[in-house]
């Protein structure tokens, strides 16, 4: 806050009287000048190490397979190649108080992190559950966590 306002007063004398006044009546705006200059190529350091960690981490396509625990499979070879597993999981969804009301499916890492240990009843999310008759149980066994997977490329 102070060094805005020696700022101001700085463009303020400049406009009106001009440099030599300035540091005259304030010698500390070399010193308010050395740390905003700072500052500013701390910024630009900042900026340039955000866009390298953007350029590395960018993924391109990403999409999760549902049911599954990798992105590779037997009979998907040729759409699935070369694609990197992000994580596994399980999926989840919200519900209301009344029953299931389903929202929206996630795929939520199995190997989740918590932050804080509130229960405020909003927002709840839930296990996906298999349930034979309404998808194939072929392949899936009846009241199990349907697994999911994040992949990318």
């Amino acid at each position: 806050m102070q060094s805005q306002c020696l700022l101001l007063c700085f463009l303020a004398l400049v406009i009106c009287q001009g440099t030599e006044t300035v540091l005259d009546l304030f010698p500390e705006y070399k010193i308010v000048q050395r740390r905003i200059d700072a500052l500013e190529n701390d910024n630009k350091a900042l900026k340039v190490e955000i866009a390298q960690i953007k350029d590395e981490s960018f993924k391109g396509n990403t999409f999760v397979r549902w049911g599954r625990q990798s992105c590779d499979g037997t009979l998907s070879s040729l759409v699935y190649k070369e694609w990197t597993k992000e994580y596994a999981g399980f999926l989840v969804s919200s519900r209301n108080e009344k029953g299931f009301v389903t929202t929206e499916y996630v795929c939520a890492d199995k190997d989740p992190e918590f932050y804080g240990s509130h229960n405020y009843n909003h927002g709840l999310i839930h296990f996906v559950e298999v349930k034979c008759g309404s998808i194939p149980c072929s392949k899936y066994e009846d009241k199990t966590k349907l697994s999911c997977v994040v992949c990318s490329k």
